[in-house]
């Protein structure tokens, strides 16, 4: 969870290059919560390749609104932007609704984050009064939501790009250990990991972290069939 009671300094392109998609989430939210002229805000993301979900929370009070279930889903927020004028007169979610009023929550403003992945995300801030959000609010909230939409959609295209040049290098220095240890050519010692990935039911990348940091693949492998000796 990230916490942004204090709100970073903004990075310099130019000096630090892109900002972490996290710091990036930071940013969105302290514009969201400025937006909405509130200190309570978050963001919620799923996040590709296995990577846990991203999540940012600018006070405790939003990190556990946020997490709420069940409310607003994906339906809900088919449409764009949901306004929660009084959630102790919404009937639609009543749990949730319930609860929020219990955190002392009177209104809600959520967006969904829509990148290239699925499910959406959501961006969302909470006020401790009914009706707390003008209409001017209300639509420079929606343009943050916009916003994050985009800039998040590239810095998850980024990560996955950088995981995938990760994993490539991790699966490179696996075969090569494999090469010299056991006297392989590339393909048998590919065909290794491969077999190894599928017997274990694991990722090809994962098999290969294994033995560059244990040294050893996870598992005696199955039959290698005619050739050199089997690693062990």
């Amino acid at each position: 969870m990230v916490d942004l009671t204090h709100s970073p300094v903004p990075p310099d392109p130019l000096r630090d290059g892109p900002p972490t998609t996290p710091d990036l989430a930071r940013h969105l939210v302290a514009l969201a919560t400025t937006a909405g002229g509130t200190p309570h805000g978050g963001l919620v993301l799923a996040t590709p390749h296995d990577a846990d979900d991203l999540v940012a929370a600018s006070t405790s009070l939003a990190s556990v609104a946020l997490g709420l279930p069940p409310g607003p889903d994906a339906d809900d927020l088919a449409d764009g932007l949901l306004v929660v004028r009084d959630t102790s007169l919404d009937g639609r979610w009543p749990t949730w609704s319930t609860t929020l009023v219990g955190l002392g929550v009177r209104s809600v403003l959520l967006a969904p984050v829509r990148t290239t992945h699925r499910p959406p995300g959501v961006l969302a801030v909470h006020a401790d009064r009914t009706d707390a959000f003008s209409e001017a609010q209300v639509a420079a909230f929606g343009e943050v939501a916009a916003m994050a939409s985009s800039a998040l959609a590239v810095a998850l295209d980024r990560d996955g790009l950088h995981r995938a040049v990760a994993a490539r290098r991790l699966i490179g220095i696996g075969i090569g250990m494999l090469v010299e240890r056991y006297d392989l050519s590339v393909e048998r010692a590919f065909g290794v990991l491969v077999r190894h990935s599928q017997h274990l039911n694991l990722k090809l990348r994962d098999v290969a972290r294994h033995l560059v940091e244990s040294g050893e693949l996870p598992e005696q492998p199955p039959d290698l069939g005619d050739g050199p000796a089997e690693p062990t």
